[in-house]
């Protein structure tokens, strides 16, 4: 299969949603997609920024980072937390992360750290 392109399992498995809700999504048009055959390809080129947490369940800390990373090395990454550690924030740093927000944060934070991240 064509590099630029995830099956519905991968993104099932990146977004960490279960299948129901990401057709939810795609029907929505929230998630991009084209059709092939009678499954659908989600092209890589059409996720933006990653926006993410440190602390979800069954991940740990800067996990989806790094995956995000392997998948699209230029993606744009935003992490927010409300356990901002040294230790994290330099990890974070040092994985090249786009912004870095702790918990609480006004809205207009996040939208002006994710328009920086996309160099807007």
């Amino acid at each position: 299969m064509n590099d630029a392109f995830l099956t519905t399992e991968a993104v099932i498995n990146y977004l960490q949603l279960n299948l129901r809700t990401v057709y939810r999504l795609l029907k929505a048009g929230r998630i991009p997609a084209v059709p092939v055959g009678r499954q659908w390809r989600f092209r890589k080129a059409d996720i933006d920024l990653l926006i993410t947490d440190l602390k979800m369940p069954g991940m740990e800390g800067l996990t989806p980072n790094r995956e995000a990373r392997q998948l699209t090395p230029t993606l744009p990454v935003v992490v927010i937390t409300a356990q901002s550690t040294e230790a994290s924030a330099i990890e974070a740093i040092d994985l090249g992360v786009s912004g870095y927000l702790t918990k609480p944060f006004r809205i207009t934070n996040l939208f002006s750290t994710a328009a920086r991240a996309l160099g807007r």
